[in-house]
Formats: structure tokens, C-alpha cells, sequence
């Protein structure tokens, strides 16, 4: 059995306006290669962009599995899952499946590895809620392709993606800084936005 991650690397379709004669090359090998694998070998392959593939790659797989992104009741079961024994008993799972629509079981998984790495390093048991909800709010920024590049743009993302959740006090709370100075961030952020509306 054969696996190739990431297929869309080695297997780009040719012809497109960034098409270089090396990457033609690479193709034609891949599929000659492909033809000359022994008939007991079971070749898979995975992408995340399948309409990049070749045409005539397309060609060589008896078979295509679409992988859908997970739905509510499975995301609810990879959160149990990932955080495992690290899960505190006032975290809902229902509400960080609700709030995690979009991703991939990857995404919730470093999502669940990194507050449980803080957990480690901080002698704690669980996870911290806040920072389950945190490192969530800003990788659901990231596949939005918002850019945070501070601390001021983390808050005032957090803010605006849950606000519900994300008070001034529990913003305080994660981000080891006073209530007023998160205050004060949102209300840039409110000015700012103002300030848009009126020049457009």
C-alpha cells in the first residue's frame, strides 16, 4: 500500500498560466510511475484541493472519498475525544461545537493540544475554559483569514466573534491586563469602525 499526503504537490494540473516546463516533468513522471506500480499495490492518495489535480489523474483512481468537514454531533465528539481526561466539567461541548462550525477535526485537535499543553506546563488537571474558548476564537479568526497581529486585535476579534462569552472581566482574566485597558481596545475598535462608516 502507497499513501500520498498532500497529493496536489506532486500532481498539479498542467497548463495553467503559472505552469513551468519542471512541474510538466514531475506530472508525467507521477503518472508514469503510477502505470508501472505492480497490480498488488493500492495506491491512495489525499488533497485538500482536488480541483487543482491533473485531469488525467483523475484517471488512475477507481475510487474518490469525499471527506466532508465534520458535522455539529461529530464535532461535539471530537472535542470529547481530544481533551479527553483534560476536560473540566463546567466546559460544554455542545457550545464549542456550536462555535467550531467550519473547521476540520485538525484544526479542533491542535485546538485541544495546545490548551492542554498549557494545562501541563501549568500543574494544572484541565484545561482552563477561557483558554479552550480563546485559542478557538483565534483559530477560527485564522481560517477566516483575519490577521491578528496583537494583543489589542486578539481582544477585540474575541469580542466581536463571541461576545457573550468574552466580557471585559473574562478578556481581563485571560490576558493578564485590567479591565479598563480592555475597555479601552473595544472602544478603539468602535471608534475606528465609526470612523469607517463615516468616510465610506
Amino acid at each position: 500500500m502507497l499513501f500520498l499526503d498532500e497529493f496536489d504537490a506532486l500532481a498539479t494540473a498542467r497548463g495553467n498560466e503559472r505552469d513551468v516546463g519542471e512541474l510538466q516533468r514531475v506530472v508525467i513522471a507521477l503518472l508514469q510511475n503510477i502505470d508501472a506500480l505492480p497490480d498488488d499495490t493500492i495506491l491512495l492518495a489525499a488533497t485538500n484541493h482536488d480541483q487543482l489535480l491533473d485531469y488525467a489523474i483523475w484517471r488512475r483512481f477507481t475510487y474518490r472519498l469525499a471527506m466532508p468537514l465534520p458535522d455539529q454531533d461529530l464535532r461535539e465528539q471530537l472535542w470529547a475525544q481530544f481533551l479527553g481526561a483534560y476536560t473540566p466539567s463546567p466546559l460544554s461541548l455542545s457550545e464549542l461545537a456550536q462555535r467550531s462550525e467550519g473547521l476540520s477535526g485538525a484544526a479542533i485537535e491542535q485546538v485541544c493540544l495546545d490548551a492542554k499543553r498549557k494545562a501541563i506546563l501549568s500543574a494544572k488537571p484541565h484545561v482552563e475554559e477561557t483558554e479552550v474558548f480563546r485559542r478557538l476564537g483565534l483559530t477560527v479568526a485564522m481560517n477566516n483569514g483575519q490577521r491578528l497581529h496583537s494583543v489589542q486585535s486578539e481582544i477585540q476579534w474575541l469580542r466581536h466573534w463571541y461576545p457573550k462569552y468574552f466580557s471585559q472581566r473574562v478578556l481581563a482574566a485571560a490576558y493578564g491586563v485590567s479591565q479598563r485597558q480592555i475597555r479601552n481596545a473595544i472602544e478603539e475598535e468602535n471608534d475606528n469602525g465609526d470612523r469607517g462608516d463615516e468616510s465610506a
